[in-house]
């Protein structure tokens, strides 16, 4: 047995079992992969999915569509925790549980939302630079983005849409500590 197909089979055994492992880049293979993993666990008619987290982050589309899945599963509660480190579409995925945890020494990090590494920030300013409809339609979809980004954010953080602003567009990265003051997370794991 190939070792892609031995840790696909631990996946699934973990998923049996509620657990749902979110790891490296999150992109389409990460949705089918969290998709396939709930569709394991509500067969198993779990109460609780047990959301792992371990991730740089990765595509915002793909994070808030793992984060819908996640909010709309059938079962009575989801856990998640970041473990060493949930950045970006890790912090948006984490919101979508009932109870949010981080272990002590991870990082957590929340920042503008960016299209082949550049910021929604800098694209406002060259709007008026670029002529092209495909650059505005850029813009437009990147503002979608951060509203809905925002607006997850803001169902947990103990401040306003303004803040969240500031705080995104200087790449703020937390400690566990820090994150629990700001309301990424409910409780430290240790």
């Amino acid at each position: 047995m190939e070792a892609h197909e031995r840790s696909n089979e631990v996946f699934l055994k973990l998923a049996e079992r509620g657990i749902i492992t979110i790891y490296d880049y999150i992109d389409e293979e990460m949705v089918a992969h969290v998709r396939d993993r709930l569709a394991v666990a509500e067969a198993h008619n779990v109460p609780e999915i047990d959301v792992r987290i371990q991730t740089n982050g990765g595509i915002m589309t793909a994070s808030l569509d793992i984060h819908d899945m996640i909010r709309t599963a059938q079962v009575g509660h989801r856990k998640g925790t970041v473990v060493g480190y949930g950045r970006s579409s890790g912090v948006i995925i984490l919101q979508a549980c009932d109870r949010r945890e981080a272990t002590r020494h991870a990082r957590l990090m929340i920042h503008e939302i960016r299209n082949d590494d550049v910021s929604l920030t800098t694209l406002r300013k060259l709007a008026y630079l670029r002529t092209l409809r495909e650059r505005l339609k850029m813009i437009e979809t990147l503002e979608h983005e951060q509203e809905a980004l925002d607006n997850i954010l803001m169902r947990h953080a103990k401040c306003d849409r303004a803040k969240i602003r500031r705080l995104c567009a200087h790449n703020t990265d937390m400690s566990a500590e820090e994150a629990l003051v700001f309301g990424l997370i409910d409780a430290i794991r240790d």
